[in-house]
């Protein structure tokens, strides 16, 4: 249904892309303050005509990377943190997470486009 708005490929999902998704959609400021205006950006560009699920992956991916951080200061490192080094997630379950994210939240973005047309 919404084939064309998604990367080709589905998420490869990990323990860690998982946890690391979940982290960042069930942390109720963290989703409204990071995901939810990405999520904004996504459909007005969908009514702009600039949307690509290339883009929209890079921008999920920096807010995985926030979340990761946050994760970080939260669980595991607090020095590695503070020097912004995230070991608890691999760049590989990073990316797999953004991109876990726009499929979590793609029915949204296109509800939000939807209501921007009007």
């Amino acid at each position: 249904m919404y084939a064309e708005f998604l990367p080709k490929r589905e998420p490869k999902e990990t323990f860690s892309s998982v946890e690391l998704s979940l982290y960042a959609m069930q942390n109720k400021r963290f989703y409204e303050q990071f995901v939810f205006p990405i999520i904004e950006i996504q459909a007005k560009k969908i009514v702009v005509g600039s949307y690509t699920p290339e883009t929209a992956v890079t921008a999920f991916f920096s807010v995985v990377n926030l979340a990761a951080l946050k994760y970080e200061f939260e669980f595991g490192d607090v020095e590695s943190a503070r020097q912004k080094v995230i070991t608890c997630f691999d760049y590989d379950d990073r990316k797999e997470a953004a991109l876990m994210l726009l499929h979590a939240n793609i029915g949204t973005i296109i509800e939000k486009a939807k209501e921007l047309e009007l």
